[in-house]
């Protein structure tokens, strides 16, 4: 799903950026939004299946960075980028 979300971002010149940024979680682990839509101001993390570890870091995430979306099969469907 990754590299289909990079080849439709770039092939639509959509202006992004690939894990600029790392956040230090209250348990001190850290988490890596996947991109970064920069005319949008939005965080985008890309799942095709989510663990429950990688649930637990996307609901912490999403709470404090509201400006964020997950990004699943289903979302990705709905844009056209499967």
């Amino acid at each position: 799903y990754e590299r289909m979300t990079v080849d439709y971002l770039n092939v639509n010149k959509i202006n992004f950026s690939w894990h600029p940024q790392s956040f230090k979680m209250p348990n001190e682990k850290v988490y890596h939004p996947d991109l970064y839509l920069i005319d949008k101001d939005l965080w985008i993390e890309i799942k095709g299946y989510m663990r429950e570890h990688s649930r637990k870091k996307w609901e912490w995430f999403h709470t404090a960075y509201p400006n964020s979306e997950l990004w699943n099969k289903e979302k990705l469907e709905e844009i056209g980028i499967l």
